[in-house]
């Protein structure tokens, strides 16, 4: 009955309806659990990013997010953004990555809190639309000198987000799996 209804509704259209539609679900799902990649480039229905500290921008950034640090002027809480919301985005692929430094030289980690919005191009982290979804660590202790940068990407699987990072002095890999 359904069915009648929907191709008299679209006469102009070619409705095509698979047998046992429920079984085609199914099987889906379980093709899906064997490989992910069947169901590829998926759309992001988020952007994704890291709360971190930029360069503060006079006459843009609210002056009560200004600090220094090592006699620089930084803004907290901006949104690093690494993948916006309406990318497409193929299984398993590692998105923009981008290098971080650790502000002091004293530092033995780098903290960096992850984030959704479900605006395309958030500015700051506590913004309306802007959600919390964990943290990630990357541990510096072993690295000495200047150079600690850590090149970081995301990664969408199935059903969660994975960070990664690289420790670029010393080629350390870290990784950590979020739900959303």
């Amino acid at each position: 009955m359904l069915q009648e209804a929907i191709k008299s509704a679209f006469q102009s259209k070619t409705v095509i309806i698979p047998e046992d539609a429920g079984l085609a679900v199914l099987k889906g799902a379980v093709q899906f659990g064997f490989n992910p990649k069947v169901i590829s480039p998926r759309i992001i229905r988020y952007t994704f990013g890291f709360g971190t500290n930029m360069q503060f921008r006079p006459h843009t950034d609210p002056e009560d997010k200004k600090h220094f640090t090592n006699n620089k002027m930084y803004c907290r809480d901006r949104f690093g953004k690494h993948v916006a919301r309406g990318e497409p985005m193929e299984s398993e692929e590692v998105t923009n990555k981008k290098t971080y430094n650790p502000l002091k030289e004293t530092q033995n980690k780098i903290e960096l809190p992850i984030y959704s919005s479900r605006s395309e191009d958030p500015q700051y982290v506590d913004e309306e639309d802007c959600m919390y979804i964990g943290k990630f660590e990357v541990d510096l202790s072993d690295v000495r000198g200047s150079d600690r940068e850590v090149e970081i990407g995301m990664r969408f699987g199935g059903t969660d987000l994975a960070v990664e990072a690289i420790v670029k002095s010393t080629g350390q890999k870290i990784e950590a799996n979020f739900s959303f």
